[in-house]
């Protein structure tokens, strides 16, 4: 760690690079002081390294989200998930600003497996916006999941001095995605799902300054913990935006698609008796 680390100060050398455990039968970990996110990378290659025989039906997944991220280490790791995505912060729009984080978003946008939506529950219902304004779906309409690419963008962009509200939440869930071409209804289809394993969570944002800091960060595998986080990095998805979006407020790409009821009513019509309305 270098000299102007704060977490390298002895006064936190008991602190930096350690990790105390924490919860039942001590099964979870706890880190302080300085370079927190060493304690994120190790349990991100533990987790991928647990899954030697990964397979179709079995794959690593990640979902998370940060305010910024400009950390070389994470996404080394990240770009070897089979599913991922990460919901960062609007950059500013001011002029040089996208150079800094550049090089870090662009590597895990291009290099990122992204994430396909039918292993979340919850979207069964939207679709991506048509123009501005929900999907219209017709009788013969065939609906697709859409895939999201790895790095999405969410909330308000800066385009003055004012403070504006942050997507600033630190949160990483690492999982499995299931693969079954047995439906839970019984039927023979192809059905996808997403199990969490594991949450990271703590104060530090994924960037190279934020190894300097003081910070804390936790991996935990509480079930209900991690079913809440999931819910909540779900309803992040419905509320992002493509990465380069150019809307200042928020713009989720998502939307409930709506049915077209007059084409629905034809259609039954001209099945039940073999004629479109009004024939």
């Amino acid at each position: 760690m270098d000299d102007s680390s704060v977490g390298g100060h002895p006064i936190f050398k008991r602190w930096t690079g350690q990790s105390v455990p924490w919860g039942p039968e001590g099964r979870y970990e706890m880190s302080f002081g300085g370079d927190v996110l060493k304690s994120l990378t190790d349990g991100l290659d533990q987790f991928l390294e647990s899954g030697a025989r990964w397979s179709r039906r079995r794959m690593p997944g990640v979902l998370g989200c940060t305010p910024w991220l400009t950390d070389a280490e994470i996404v080394d790791r990240l770009v070897h998930f089979s599913e991922c995505c990460v919901v960062i912060n609007k950059p500013e729009s001011l002029p040089g600003r996208l150079r800094l984080v550049d090089d870090q978003i662009t590597q895990l946008h291009e290099a990122g497996h992204g994430l396909r939506l039918e292993v979340l529950r919850g979207l069964e219902e939207m679709a991506p916006k048509v123009d501005g304004k929900p999907l219209l779906v017709g009788p013969y309409d065939t609906l697709e999941w859409p895939t999201f690419w790895s790095v999405r963008v969410a909330g308000v962009r800066k385009t003055s001095r004012r403070s504006i509200p942050l997507v600033h939440a630190k949160l990483l869930v690492g999982g499995f995605v299931h693969w079954s071409d047995e439906h839970p209804s019984g039927y023979t289809e192809e059905w996808w799902s997403f199990e969490p394993r594991r949450l990271w969570f703590g104060s530090a944002n994924f960037t190279n300054n934020a190894r300097r800091s003081l910070e804390f960060g936790s991996w935990v595998d509480d079930v209900d913990l991690l079913g809440q986080a999931t819910a909540f990095l779900t309803d992040l998805l419905t509320y992002s935006e493509q990465w380069g979006s150019t809307s200042i407020e928020p713009d989720p790409e998502l939307a409930s698609y709506d049915y077209d009821e007059e084409a629905m009513w034809e259609a039954w019509r001209e099945q039940r008796y073999g004629e479109p309305d009004g024939e």
